[in-house]
């Protein structure tokens, strides 16, 4: 679940069929709702329009529309619902109408692969571009991605290779998602499972890093260049199930 700015974030759907409503806050907080289409063992992701209305949500593998309705060519995505960060949504640079779903599988080796939503078809519903469907960033990675605001524009996609400590920070700009990354080898080599999660700050000027019961970490991210440095670990946090 990410926000990029203003009321993106208003809507969650994750869990069975599961979600919050940040457009209702009741007492300090969202008003939990059970209308959603989705059952996901693990990663999901939802974006809403700038006003805070419900655009679509995912799974990684489905895209379903404000509706809880398939979306149209809304499935056969390459992200999986047990993959713990099984898709991100990055609006798409110059167009206010687009949007990239990064995706993960849990098989890693199908690697780390985005498709463009389109909201001006289907009436308004949105559409999965046929054309720009599960095109491959790279492969093998690790169950792991994160996005957040670039300096000067756009914004960074950042996923990690498998069983590696090598994370690439893609540009999304208007040029599109760039073909070369910004590759930082830094901190603990994850185990071959690759399962955790990753998450930029806010201010998109940090990085928090889990791997599932070995490691906790943060590091600072460069905005401007995507660059990672400054490790810092805690191995006593080694046990939490993140």
């Amino acid at each position: 679940l990410n926000s990029f700015a203003q009321k993106e974030a208003n809507w969650w759907y994750f869990g069975s069929k599961a979600g919050l409503n940040f457009n209702s806050i009741v007492s300090g907080l969202p008003t939990p709702v059970s209308n959603g289409a989705m059952v996901t063992q693990e990663g999901c992701a939802s974006i809403s329009d700038a006003n805070g209305r419900l655009l679509f949500y995912t799974d990684g593998k489905t895209v379903w529309n404000r509706n809880h309705v398939v979306m149209s060519n809304g499935t056969g995505l390459l992200g999986n619902f047990s993959s713990t960060q099984s898709a991100v949504i990055v609006p798409f640079p110059g167009n206010s109408k687009k949007y990239y779903v990064f995706t993960i599988w849990t098989s890693t080796s199908t690697g780390f692969r985005y498709s463009v939503v389109d909201m001006a078809q289907s009436s308004g519903l949105g559409s999965v571009i046929s054309t720009s469907k599960n095109t491959l960033v790279f492969a093998p990675t690790c169950e792991r991605i994160t996005a957040g605001a670039r300096t000067g524009g756009g914004y960074w996609v950042l996923a990690q290779h498998k069983s590696s400590n090598r994370f690439s920070a893609y540009a999304v700009t208007t040029s599109g998602v760039a073909t070369t990354a910004v590759t930082t080898a830094i901190g603990p080599t994850p185990n071959a499972s690759g399962i955790g999660y990753m998450k930029l700050s806010p201010k998109g000027d940090k990085l928090g890093v889990g791997y599932h019961r070995v490691t906790v970490f943060l590091l600072d991210f460069d905005k401007r260049t995507g660059i990672l440095s400054n490790l810092r670990e805690d191995k006593n946090l080694s046990l939490i199930h993140i």
